[in-house]
């Protein structure tokens, strides 16, 4: 197997996610390599790097996001161990809350259902769409039968096919939604791996949990409308 773990940043990351990064247990008896593309958007970073994921000729790559951190050790192995084991199904993604006040896990059953907790029993599910952050995708199979988006340019770059978009205060549709819709589409199969929990952090250190979604609607529903806080 030839496997791409892609880290899209900007240049600068948290001690604590190279201390997490450190910790993992990268892919054993596989062919890999850990690559950054820095300075470019989140939706910019992903495209370039699954079109050159294409022209390279890889089986996997993974997204691996330079704010996202794995709470256990074989995060990444049992993402790309679960995509190996699953053939047919074109990518499978860990769990991780959205970095904001209310930080809910972002994964979602189906369009326009609201973020689903079907995942807390730790097994694989099929959903419409979920973190893209933590992502094992397979590229063979993303390309069987598909209809791959337009190739586009950034200041005369080429950045390849616009799979990921923008996402502005216009847009009804997150990166994910845009992604799962494409996926739908071309009757490619999405997982989530409900054993498989990340912790986001911020620049400045602040770390969002998916336990603080329940526990912040928990305690608006006893104390009413408030500034809600991360722990």
């Amino acid at each position: 197997m030839k496997i791409r773990i892609e880290h899209c940043s900007l240049g600068t990351t948290r001690i604590e996610w190279g201390m997490c990064y450190r910790w993992q247990s990268l892919p054993l008896a596989h062919h890999y390599e850990s690559v950054p593309t820095i300075g470019l958007s989140i939706a910019d970073a992903r495209n370039f790097a699954l079109t050159e994921a294409i022209r390279d000729e890889l089986d996997i790559l993974f997204f691996y996001d330079d704010d996202v951190m794995p709470r256990g050790s074989n995060g990444v192995q049992m993402l790309i161990e679960s995509l190996i084991k699953n053939p047919g199904v074109t990518a499978i993604s860990g769990v991780y809350p959205m970095k904001s006040a209310l930080p809910a896990p972002v994964v979602f059953k189906e369009p326009g259902g609201g973020y689903w907790d079907g995942w807390k029993d730790g097994k694989l599910h099929k959903i419409f769409a979920a973190a893209t952050g933590f992502m094992a995708i397979s590229i063979p199979t993303l390309l069987t039968d598909a209809e791959m988006p337009e190739q586009y340019e950034l200041e005369g770059k080429e950045l390849g096919h616009q799979l990921y978009r923008f996402v502005t205060c216009h847009s009804e549709q997150t990166d994910e939604f845009v992604l799962g819709t494409w996926f739908e589409a071309n009757e490619k199969t999405w997982l989530v791996h409900g054993g498989v929990v990340c912790n986001q952090v911020d620049r400045d250190g602040r770390v969002y949990q998916v336990e603080d979604y329940d526990r912040i609607v928990t305690d608006w529903s006893e104390h009413g409308d408030r500034e809600p806080s991360v722990q």
